[in-house]
């Protein structure tokens, strides 16, 4: 689950993983199966419900940020496909309200050192 994609380079990611801990485990519930397009391809992806996530989400955007999706839509990506092609796998339903109990926070950054931050 991305939380933000776009985190200005002078974010440092000490800074963030400090202002971000959280006690417990961040719930998150699988909803379904949707696309959205992106390259040309057809992004297949569940669609998350959390409050949790928008909390850390709200403390993320404190931060500078330039982002092409200025509205905050949490989703798990499940795969890039061809081209109208991700159509034949939205009546899929096996995971549809799953509840995710994650425990880790992973701060990927083009120029830095990922980190992962335990709750």
């Amino acid at each position: 689950i991305t939380l933000m994609y776009g985190l200005d380079e002078s974010v440092k990611p000490e800074e963030v993983l400090d202002r971000l801990q959280f006690s417990g485990q961040v719930v998150a519930k699988l909803g379904r199966l949707s696309l959205f397009k992106n390259d040309g391809l057809d992004v297949l992806k569940y669609e998350v419900k959390s409050t949790d996530l928008n909390h850390l989400r709200d403390v993320l955007e404190e931060y500078p940020y330039k982002t092409d999706y200025p509205e905050f839509v949490p989703h798990v990506t499940v795969a890039y496909l061809q081209p109208n092609t991700g159509w034949k796998y939205l009546f899929r339903t096996e995971l549809d309200g799953r509840i995710l109990k994650l425990n880790q926070l992973r701060f990927v950054q083009k120029t830095q050192n990922t980190r992962v931050l335990s709750f």
